[in-house]
């Protein structure tokens, strides 16, 4: 990788995150609905051994708000009064959607520009989140993320595995870019974040096109 890579320009970042807006809003647009599968394994195992949750918890990449309830359930009610939670997605569209469901508060924004206060967050779960980027422009990304989470705090980062063999062409027909492997993303944190916990999972998936095996990555990072 060539330090031009890993230093890319503001013009180059503001371009890469416009496709990919367009691409999530196209998406959700089209009636697709594709958030809010499950947590993987790891990631309930880590948020069973921090409860109770005791801060405000962030959800990057929220969607239609499919996920909230998956997360309310794995942690089963186990926080104390200071916690709360936010959602935040690109796309109008979702976040319309997700405006919905009871209890959910979510606003739109993206990784590069978080609509949020700095130093604010306890927890932050990220699903899918930087993997349309070139490794400079994750690295903004990353930047902005740890830039609203408290010292001491955990983010959770779930990311397609190398392996991940669910197929995308409805995606690839909105415009996504090609997604890149989860060690690439996870470089981007490491030069923000602390890495504590990391995890691959295997599960099998049915789609459209039939039974497919899906790969993710799940990593745990804490802000010192």
């Amino acid at each position: 990788m060539t330090d031009s890579d890993r230093h890319p320009s503001g013009g180059e970042m503001e371009r890469e995150r416009a496709e990919a807006v367009r691409a999530w809003e196209n998406y959700y647009g089209s009636g697709q609905r594709i958030g809010g599968n499950p947590l993987s394994s790891m990631s309930e195992r880590l948020l069973m051994e921090l409860l109770p949750l005791s801060a405000p918890f962030l959800e990057i990449g929220c969607g239609t708000g499919r996920s909230y309830a998956h997360i309310l359930a794995t942690i089963s009610g186990a926080f104390t009064p200071s916690f709360s939670y936010t959602g935040i997605d690109a796309s109008p569209t979702a976040v319309s959607a997700a405006s919905t469901r009871r209890g959910m508060n979510v606003v739109r924004g993206d990784v590069f520009h978080l609509p949020l206060a700095s130093v604010t967050f306890g927890y932050v779960y990220a699903r899918n989140a930087l993997q349309g980027y070139s490794p400079g422009i994750a690295d903004m990304a990353a930047a902005e993320i740890s830039r609203v989470m408290r010292n001491g705090s955990v983010l959770l980062i779930e990311e397609r595995g190398p392996l991940d063999r669910v197929p995308v062409p409805s995606g690839q027909r909105h415009g996504f870019p090609q997604m890149k492997p989860a060690p690439a993303v996870l470089d981007a944190f490491r030069h923000q974040l602390d890495l504590k916990a990391i995890s691959e999972e295997f599960r099998k998936r049915r789609t459209s096109l039939g039974t497919v095996i899906v790969h993710s990555i799940t990593a745990m990072f804490i802000k010192k």
